[in-house]
């Protein structure tokens, strides 16, 4: 077996999804992110005795880098901590004795009470409604839609259950996500099932914070991109406050773990240096970092050269706890802008800034100079 290469993800992780109205499984949730899933296995039955996975098992046990795991290998080259090493020092670093999946990803819907600036209308249903008071087009895939028949495949396994990984929308406000953890409760089965959650922090009640301490463990991946005003904007209708608030009630479960799981584009890269500071202060660890994928004029590397040396200055001279991003942002830096990517991004900003009665410059001051 080949460390350098094995994943333990195949073996017990079963992630759901739709791309273009059909329903696939695949190992992990950042595989053939690319896009490019040469296989149509929709049921686990299935995928479980696929060719398709026991192709992808046979690469990562014999040192061939399997293509679907493109984003593992980027994080490792650049000596990030990659989903592949997080996930084999949680579970393992052999394939398990029982060949079985245990281990599953649900969709909850884009059912979500934020209409952040990087998200689109898949993610979240008041986008989607912005969108269509703008007269914006857009395509929706079905990820949109609660995985209705993932939860009916993961309930038919219900024995077998040893982590829950969910997604949204924001998964907190999902009533049917609820109500199955509720039944997992009134079965005895909680208590030897982890749950994670990818949420936005805002959510909380008394109730559900009872709920939740019925289970094995809850990780909180709270989704995070700046500190302040610079949040309220990006993450609107969000309030910082609030989401501090939650993260301390979040850590007060006995049973908690909680993250910042950060996502890097041009309007969060100049500031990140401040939610970084923040969360250090705080103890506060890191999940992991991704990169705006939906909208090109929306990436980090699009941000005005002047400001990227002003990056620069500010992230020099002290040791940060968190060296990934840091090594992520001065690569960014070191990359040409794009002028037309750019004035793209002004257009769009424009157009929601309007829609929103906001101004970008009064949370995101140091585009001043840029906006004209």
């Amino acid at each position: 077996m080949d460390h350098d290469t094995f994943c333990i993800a195949p073996w017990i992780y079963a992630d759901f999804e739709k791309r273009d109205g059909k329903r696939i499984i695949r190992p992990c949730c950042s595989y053939g992110v690319d896009g490019k899933l040469p296989y149509d296995v929709n049921n686990l039955d299935d995928w479980e005795v696929s060719e398709k996975l026991g192709e992808i098992k046979t690469n990562l046990l014999t040192g061939v880098k399997d293509s679907g795991c493109a984003l593992c290998w980027r994080d490792e080259d650049l000596k990030n901590p990659s989903r592949r090493e997080k996930y084999n020092d949680l579970w393992g670093h052999a394939p398990p004795q029982k060949n079985k999946l245990t281990h599953f990803r649900l969709r909850t819907g884009n059912h979500c009470n934020l209409k952040c600036l990087m998200c689109q209308p898949r993610d979240s249903d008041k986008i989607a409604r912005e969108y269509d008071q703008m007269g914006l087009e857009y395509t929706l895939t079905g990820r949109e839609e609660f995985d209705w028949i993932g939860l009916a495949e993961i309930k038919q396994r219900i024995d077998d259950i040893k982590l829950l990984d969910m997604l949204g929308g924001e998964p907190l406000l999902s009533k049917p996500l609820l109500e199955f953890l509720r039944e997992l409760v009134d079965i005895d089965r909680a208590k030897d099932i982890d749950l994670i959650f990818d949420t936005n922090g805002t959510v909380y009640t008394p109730r559900l914070a009872e709920l939740l301490s019925e289970f094995k463990s809850v990780n909180f991946k709270i989704s995070m991109e700046a500190v302040g005003a610079a949040n309220d904007y990006i993450r609107y209708p969000s309030k910082f406050t609030k989401v501090v608030k939650n993260i301390d009630l979040y850590k007060q479960l006995p049973n908690s773990h909680v993250q910042f799981m950060p996502t890097f584009g041009i309007l969060n890269i100049f500031t990140f240096p401040d939610l970084l500071s923040w969360a250090e202060q705080r103890g506060l660890p890191m999940a992991m970092f991704n990169y705006v994928h939906t909208h090109s004029y929306q990436d980090p590397v699009v941000l005005p050269m002047p400001l990227k040396e002003q990056l620069i200055e500010k992230i020099e001279g002290r040791t940060w706890n968190y060296m990934g991003p840091i090594e992520a942002i001065k690569s960014i830096c070191a990359t040409p802008s794009d002028p037309v990517l750019f004035q793209q991004f002004k257009d769009y900003i424009s157009i929601r800034d309007i829609q929103r009665k906001q101004n970008i410059l009064e949370s995101l001051p140091y585009f001043k100079p840029y906006w004209n």
